[in-house]
């Protein structure tokens, strides 16, 4: 397991510095948050209450509702990525978590490398991209979980489009 760990933790780095394609659905998402804390704003101690319910820095914890297998209106920041990608500023998200960020932390965020462009109808954060990165996007939710019905969610495809282009530019230079 601490393998696989490290892997992922190095994978998120690793896109996000050498702009690589990045899409992390809730735990991707809760961790690709805590990198951005950890390694970019300082916030060393930031944790998830998941996995260390006694932190001192609840980055990332319960919510107060669980979101285990619902549906749910995300409002999307006009202009961001996302919503581009998606064609609204609106989407139906559908959930299988217990955990987000905290919105306490939030003002930590502005002016950062990541912006959260995603947000639930009580103003929680439900997803973030990287505005300076080809593709660096996170959500709570699980856009993936489209192919359950049975079609393809346009994030997804854009991720999927995302890393057909990364890996052509590598592969012709």
């Amino acid at each position: 397991m601490l393998q696989s760990v490290g892997h992922c933790v190095r994978s998120r780095t690793h896109a996000r510095t050498t702009n690589a394609p990045f899409f992390g659905s809730c735990g991707g998402y809760q961790h690709a948050v805590l990198e951005v804390a950890r390694n970019l704003l300082g916030l060393t101690d930031a944790d998830n209450t998941e996995v260390n319910p006694d932190t001192a820095m609840p980055l990332i914890c319960g919510l107060s509702c669980s979101l285990v297998e619902v549906h749910a209106p995300v409002r999307l920041v006009e202009g961001s990525q996302i919503a581009t990608i998606s064609g609204s500023v609106e989407l139906d998200a559908a959930y299988h978590c217990s955990f987000g960020v905290n919105r306490e932390f939030l003002p930590r965020f502005v002016d950062g490398p990541i912006v959260f462009t995603g947000f639930d109808s009580d103003g929680d954060p439900r997803a973030f991209e990287h505005p300076s990165h080809p593709f660096f996007i996170g959500t709570a939710f699980q856009p993936e979980r489209a192919a359950l019905d049975g079609s393809p969610h346009p994030v997804v495809s854009a991720f999927v489009a995302a890393c057909e282009l990364h890996h052509t530019s590598r592969a012709s230079r």
